[in-house]
């Protein structure tokens, strides 16, 4: 059954990341499926599509992940290469009575370059503001836009609600990359440990002025000031924490757990001390910078 043909296929095919898989089972997907080989739900997306006769129909429910995660851009750019994003319903966490979104993806086994796909998003109607639980979705989002524009966003993300001038940002202009380097820095594993707000230790120990790992060694100093994320602050903030980054971070460098792993993650060393721009990994509102 599995290698017929079909006009139609309508499923809800199972949900497993790769890692809870056995291994002879996690092997079989890395083989076989390797585009989408981080969720079972993925394989069945490419086999699926794949099992179609030209001009046939693949309707599948699966999570929504697959429309944005790296893990996912190489299954996106192979189906939209190949097939017709026709339709695409997008239902966020909770309108199916579970707590994570969702994606109801209709592709046509036949590329249409000209063709322009129809997809809503259904938003969870919160019944906690009086409104009545017998109404789970509030509205929605209604647009029509052609897939080849997903393939000028960075990624391929199915971006249907991407304006003409944002697309247009993409294709004219230029990346951040070509201005700064972007780069997590140190993650010492134990803040608690490590981590000290600058007035809870004797000034005289902190160098607040270094401008390379060599003058935070010569200076002979503990505390050196360490950005950590933080509230939101708009063009200067957050300066709080210092870190023991004595002599070139040899207690951060040579925390281990009892196995002898080393737990912390001193990296891109040759970007500390210099001037950056810095934001917090999570945020509600909208992102800043300082």
């Amino acid at each position: 059954m599995l290698s017929e043909q079909h006009d139609i296929i309508v499923t809800n095919p199972p949900y497993l990341g790769t890692a809870r898989l056995n291994n002879s089972y996690s092997q079989f997907l890395k083989h076989y499926y390797s585009d989408a080989k981080a969720d079972l739900f993925a394989a069945f997306l490419e086999k699926m599509t794949g099992s179609l006769k030209r001009g046939g129909y693949s309707a599948l429910v699966t999570m929504q992940s697959w429309m944005f995660l790296s893990s996912f851009e190489k299954l996106r750019k192979g189906l939209l290469a190949k097939y017709t994003l026709s339709n695409l319903m997008h239902m966020e966490n909770g309108v199916m009575g579970i707590a994570f979104g969702t994606a109801v993806s209709i592709f046509r086994n036949i590329p249409l370059t000209m063709f322009n796909g129809t997809y809503h998003q259904i938003k969870y109607r919160d019944v906690q503001n009086g409104d009545p639980a017998s109404l789970p979705v509030a509205g929605n989002r209604y647009n029509r836009t052609n897939q080849t524009n997903f393939g000028k966003i960075p990624g391929s993300p199915i971006a249907y609600w991407a304006s003409q001038q944002l697309i247009r940002d993409f294709e004219t202009g230029r990346p951040l990359s070509k201005f700064v380097d972007p780069r997590q820095g140190l993650a010492t594993a134990d803040n608690n440990r490590f981590l000290r707000q600058w007035f809870e230790v004797a000034y005289s120990s902190i160098k607040f002025d270094a401008r390379s790992i060599e003058e935070s060694i010569s200076s002979r100093k503990k505390w050196f000031p360490y950005n950590k994320g933080g509230a939101y602050r708009k063009w200067y903030g957050n300066y709080d924490y210092i870190v023991n980054w004595e002599n070139d971070g040899y207690e951060i460098k040579n925390f281990k757990d009892s196995n002898g792993k080393v737990r912390s993650r001193p990296q891109n060393t040759d970007y500390y001390f210099r001037e950056a721009i810095t934001w917090s990994k999570v945020t509600s509102g909208l992102f800043n910078v300082r």
